[in-house]
């Protein structure tokens, strides 16, 4: 079994929620900000088992996008891309429904 913890804008959040529930996922959605911009996002956690990262994974790559100008100007670093997901994938030693 493993968790997905996937960091996304938030202005994708809710088509991607739709989109792992209606493949038969479970998602929990979190107000979250980043540490370095301080912009917000959303963290969807997702627990499925082994064999279905992989599909879960393609439906996070498939809605998520990077934004349509490719980035942000950042004083003093140039442009870096904001969008898009950052997806950490942890082993679950347990997990139970109530």
């Amino acid at each position: 079994m493993k968790l997905l913890f996937s960091v996304v804008n938030s202005r994708d959040a809710g088509e991607l929620a739709h989109a792992l529930v209606e493949a038969g996922f479970r998602v929990t959605l979190m107000s979250s900000a980043g540490g370095f911009l301080r912009r917000g996002n959303t963290t969807l956690l997702v627990a499925t088992e082994d064999e279905r990262v992989e599909e879960a994974l393609r439906i996070i790559n498939d809605t998520c996008h990077p934004p349509p100008d490719g980035g942000l100007y950042i004083p003093g670093l140039g442009t870096r891309q904001i969008g898009a997901a950052t997806v950490m994938i942890l082993e679950v030693e347990r997990f139970e429904r109530c």
